[in-house]
């Protein structure tokens, strides 16, 4: 099996690398108590627990961080980059997809939906 190339970003004074696998995911199910693969499926539509729980499982090592701390790195100002570093993370999954830098400093815009 091929190597997987972490997407790595930096929130605060903490470097994260991030990368899915399957196991990593099931065990952070577990940790989290939420349906992760469910929120893979619906990105846009995942509820606070998915999302950090998704963040969670990404991290490599594992266990580098706890939950709590995963979540405490989840604010409006690193909530889009955030989102793009784990989907960037989950695309790097597919065969024959390209990485895509992120930027290196500032936000990824994060597309909204209004709402009247």
């Amino acid at each position: 099996m091929p190597e997987i190339e972490p997407v790595t970003i930096k929130i605060d004074d903490v470097e994260l690398s991030l990368v899915y696998d399957y196991n990593q995911i099931a065990d952070a199910e577990a940790e989290t108590g939420t349906n992760l693969l469910m929120a893979l499926e619906r990105l846009g539509g995942m509820n606070a627990k998915q999302l950090r729980g998704l963040l969670y499982a990404a991290i490599q090592p594992p266990g580098k961080l706890t939950v709590r701390e995963v979540g405490k790195l989840i604010r409006l100002d690193t909530i889009g980059l955030l989102t793009a570093a784990m989907s960037e993370a989950y695309m790097r999954t597919l065969p024959k997809y390209k990485p895509k830098e992120l930027p290196a400093k500032g936000l990824v815009p994060v597309k909204s939906k209004n709402r009247a």
